[in-house]
């Protein structure tokens, strides 16, 4: 969506995903769709929310190319992005060195929910972990791991989500 649409539909805010393979030059038409979403944006003061992820071709298309650094520079391009970084917020998934990951930025972050986890206490460790690297990091936005949770009921694991973000704690389930 642009500005006008948000304002319209009275949106809050919007989320762009950045997908870059470093050596694709296409890619550059992603980071300048970006970069004038941005600009766009500001113009209403809309947070926007960016997902950067370094991807890598595949068979079967594009996957996501979760080496720290890697992530960290995808992180710096997405921080100079358009004409004013005051509304981005980044969107980016645990990974190892996660705390050099967050480092890397000042920009306000939540976590990405990632790929579907092999057992929910592992989502719920890594998530807590990932809220503990950094004042940045303010929340999540969960997707398949909490609507779709292995063993679970989607309210059950919303709510354990909800104990690890709001009240530092992990559930067992």
């Amino acid at each position: 969506p642009n500005a006008r649409t948000c304002e319209q539909y009275g949106l809050d805010a919007v989320k762009m995903l950045l997908r870059v393979h470093m050596d694709d030059e296409r890619s550059l038409k992603t980071i300048q769709y970006c970069a004038d979403g941005i600009r766009d944006m500001n113009t209403i003061d809309r947070p926007i929310f960016i997902e950067p992820l370094p991807v890598v071709p595949t068979e079967k298309g594009y996957k996501v190319d979760a080496d720290p650094q890697k992530l960290i520079q995808l992180i710096s391009v997405s921080s100079a992005l358009g004409d004013s970084s005051r509304n981005i917020w980044l969107k980016i998934p645990f990974t190892e060195e996660f705390d050099r990951v967050v480092a890397s930025t000042t920009l306000p972050t939540v976590i990405l929910g990632g790929g579907k986890s092999h057992s929910k206490q592992e989502f719920l460790g890594n998530l807590q972990q990932a809220l503990d690297t950094g004042r940045q990091v303010r929340g999540t936005m969960i997707g398949r791991n909490m609507l779709y949770p292995k063993d679970s009921e989607p309210l059950e694991m919303a709510e354990a989500i909800g104990k690890v973000v709001h009240r530092n704690e992990i559930p067992v389930l």
